[in-house]
């Protein structure tokens, strides 16, 4: 297989070969990772590490493998899950079902251990989920999960990331450096700002280049870079508040903000309680697996939010209720028209924190509400009926007849015109179907 990827031989492949050869070469480094992580739990059972001085299994990966500090943790990581975490996480591994990066994600859960009181209830649910989503939508399903797990829904560490609060705005060098580290919904709120006043300068700068004449690649012929314009935005924005300040007139003041905040009924009726200092029964510890992927309080985009937030937002009134099913699949509006506006846009908007094409990883707030069955092939406008998906792949998947459905689990599925799969699918098909 090796052999195959060898310069020359590759550019006799085509589009498909080549895309089949990457699948195979997933599949043995899934293999390669397991395999790893067995030797490596055999080094740290027999200390093995211990004969050369090394003070911990780490360090003797480092040393034999040449790898970084990030590695060798991870890598330890992931073989103390495979021998500790369980014979359903093990066969995962070993059967290649998992993609390395999902893989790493779960070790880190799992060294944290703060499921570790629910790991053995939870984790054929999760491992499902590690196996069908994207790393993206992972990484928040996981967070979700620790936060739940917590016993306060995450609120203590918003509280304490709240507490710890800093902005610096210092001069260095011949440079001025802005740095700090926020709450997650006063950092939600600053960046729903920022990518308004980003937004402002990039109109601005297409304007710019068609003043110009420029005719080449969109964002070649622009003037500043993302980056760029970026800092100009929150420049624009510091003098801005400066003149609303300075104008001090009815009318003048700069909108708020709008945050659309997720929360599932069970969290926000735990944190209710706890602002009303109430008792809560107890879930059952038999009770059925919780899904990771619909706990917990969240903005659009996937942002992790204090659920108290969400519960003072309630008591001011500023809430909009987003009904999902089990799946997570938010229910139908029940409005028809063709196109999906206002309060429609934003339920279907709500099903996804990213465009659902696989591997694109442009938010929500960017992306437009597709029919998933095309309005002119008798597809409703119905929340059911759509999906986040940013403009080229909209346009993508229209023009070439690709197709999207959701299945009864809640993960998404693309499939091109002549019905293969497009992105990741599993190289080996899972064993069970997700919980």
């Amino acid at each position: 297989m090796l052999e195959r990827a060898e310069r020359g031989e590759l550019a006799a492949l085509g589009a498909r070969e080549l895309e089949a050869l990457f699948r195979d070469l997933e599949v043995q480094r899934r293999l390669v990772t397991a395999a790893q992580a067995r030797v490596l739990a055999e080094v740290d059972r027999r200390g093995c590490h211990l004969a050369d001085g090394h003070r911990d299994v780490r360090a003797w990966a480092r040393a034999t493998g040449g790898w970084s500090v990030r590695e060798s943790h991870d890598a330890v990581a992931v073989a103390r899950m495979h021998r500790d975490g369980g014979a359903v996480v093990a066969e995962a591994v070993d059967s290649a079902r998992l993609p390395v990066a999902a893989t790493v994600e779960l070790a880190r859960v799992h060294r944290r251990g703060r499921c570790r009181h629910v790991w053995d209830r939870d984790i054929e649910l999760v491992t499902a989920h590690a196996a069908h989503l994207d790393h993206s939508d992972l990484v928040h399903v996981l967070r979700r999960w620790e936060h739940h797990a917590s016993g306060d829904d995450g609120h203590g560490a918003h509280d304490r990331l709240h507490t710890d609060r800093w902005i610096a705005l210092s001069p260095v060098g011949d440079s001025v450096v802005l740095a700090g580290a926020v709450g997650t919904t006063q950092g939600a709120e600053m960046i729903e700002v920022l990518d308004r006043f980003r937004a402002l300068e990039h109109q601005a700068d297409r304007a710019a280049a068609a003043a110009s004449g420029d005719s080449g690649p969109a964002e070649r012929t622009l003037p500043r870079t993302s980056r760029q314009r970026t800092a100009d935005a929150l420049h624009r924005i510091f003098l801005t508040a400066n003149a609303a300040m300075a104008a001090e007139r009815p009318g003048g003041r700069w909108s708020e903000p709008l945050l659309h905040l997720h929360v599932d009924l069970g969290t926000f009726e735990r944190r209710l309680a706890a602002a009303l200092h109430v008792d809560v029964p107890a879930i059952p510890a038999d009770a059925r697996p919780v899904d990771p992927r619909h706990v917990g309080c969240r903005t659009v985009t996937g942002i992790p939010i204090d659920p108290d937030h969400a519960v003072w937002a309630a008591a001011a009134g500023r809430v909009r209720r987003i009904v999902h099913d089990r799946a997570g699949v938010v229910l139908d509006a029940g409005r028809t028209r063709r196109l999906f506006t206002g309060a429609l846009r934003d339920v279907v908007l709500a099903g996804s924190t990213r465009c659902t094409w696989p591997g694109c990883e442009v938010p929500t707030t960017a992306c437009q509400a597709d029919h998933r069955h095309g309005h002119a092939s008798g597809g409703p406008t119905a929340a059911a009926n759509g999906d986040p998906m940013c403009g080229p792949h909209n346009r993508h998947k229209h023009r070439t007849g690709a197709t999207h459905r959701r299945d009864e689990h809640g993960y998404d599925h693309v499939h091109r015109a002549d019905g293969s799969p497009v992105g990741r699918t599993s190289p080996r098909p899972p064993e069970r179907d997700p919980p």
